[in-house]
């Protein structure tokens, strides 16, 4: 939604026209940068290709794009704070439930030779996969007025098969199954009307 921003199908994410890897992510004003360099999201996690966070345990999302502010630094591009969600003096809650699989997708965008049939070319279906992502997260009052709790849980579960051919001698099956579980917890003390800790 920033419109000096691009996001390329790997995840790589440019502000400002700058390389994603001068770009800086925090998440409640903690640095959750790629140390190493090795994801080309250029945030934690990134290799997974799962978000350090779940999107539900989000609360705003703030975006500065190159600012000349002395308080900020380190980076070049844009700076990425994600805010959580806090607690407050009701109950709260929500459930989702994501489901895809080969019957929900289109068929292959690359054409292949049908077996048995020399020089006809199709768009086959896609081999068997299913991806399925489930969470909750609930908030309330432990103490109303002083303390709050929030707490998200995801999962999400992605199975497939991986089909790499060799020069003759057809094609090697893999069956992928990848498991990834996020604990989100978050307690807010309010000790007065203008100090809290988090």
């Amino acid at each position: 939604m920033v419109p000096q921003s691009k996001v390329n199908g790997d995840g790589m994410m440019s502000l400002g026209g700058q390389n994603n890897k001068y770009n800086a992510f925090f998440i409640d004003g903690s640095n959750n940068n790629d140390m190493l360099g090795t994801a080309l999201s250029g945030t934690n996690s990134g290799q997974t290709g799962t978000p350090p966070i779940s999107v539900e345990a989000l609360e705003e999302i703030k975006v500065l794009q190159s600012p000349y502010d002395v308080q900020y630094s380190n980076f070049t591009g844009g700076s990425i704070n994600a805010i959580t969600r806090s607690g407050s003096n009701d109950f709260k809650s929500s459930a989702w439930y994501f489901f895809r699989n080969e019957q929900m997708a289109g068929r292959s965008p690359i054409q292949e030779e049908r077996p048995g049939f020399p020089g006809v070319f199709e768009r086959v279906k896609l081999s068997s996969f299913a991806n399925q992502t489930a969470g909750i997260w609930a908030s309330g009052p432990v103490k109303k007025i002083n303390y709050f709790i929030f707490c998200c849980s995801k999962n999400k579960k992605n199975s497939s098969h991986n089909h790499f051919p060799f020069p003759n001698t057809g094609a090697i099956v893999i069956f992928n199954n990848f498991l990834h579980w996020q604990i989100h917890y978050r307690a807010d003390i309010s000790m007065g009307p203008v100090h809290s800790w988090t």
